[in-house]
């Protein structure tokens, strides 16, 4: 199953409006240009919490905020040598709640290679004289 384009709270708002004004749920579904599902959904959603918010996601909490992934990154290109385990070490010593998710290489590189690349962003053109390159053979 993919993923549901999820319904705007204008669209939600409007299907509400029209319950009230005794529309069925296929003449609103008609009406909108969205499925008799969504139609149902939204007015169950309503039903039961009162309003049209979003319900919360699952999914697995951070364990470090962005200014602490700013800093293993910061560690990361300090000294690249570093292993993970070596990194998470050396946070867990500054941490007052020890990290215990695991910072694998993978994550490293991910995390060092989305701070290049908006560094590289962030960055102003450089003069010519840096742009040119020395081809192999030929003097500085």
């Amino acid at each position: 199953m993919g993923k549901v384009k999820e319904l705007t709270i204008e669209t939600r708002s409007a299907i509400m409006t029209l319950i009230e004004e005794d529309y069925s749920q296929r003449e609103i579904a008609t009406k909108l240009k969205i499925s008799k599902g969504a139609v149902h959904r939204t007015i169950q959603r309503y039903s039961s919490t009162g309003g049209f918010k979003d319900k919360p996601r699952s999914g697995r909490p951070r364990v470090t905020t962005k200014t602490g992934d700013l800093h293993i990154i910061t560690i990361s290109m300090r000294s690249r040598k570093k292993t993970a385990p070596e990194i998470r070490a050396e946070i867990n010593v500054i941490r007052e709640e020890p990290l215990s998710v695991p910072i694998n290489d993978t994550t490293k590189a991910k995390a060092c290679w989305t701070f290049w690349a908006r560094c590289s962003a962030e960055t102003t053109s450089t003069s010519p004289k840096q742009d040119q390159t020395v081809g192999m053979g030929q003097n500085p």
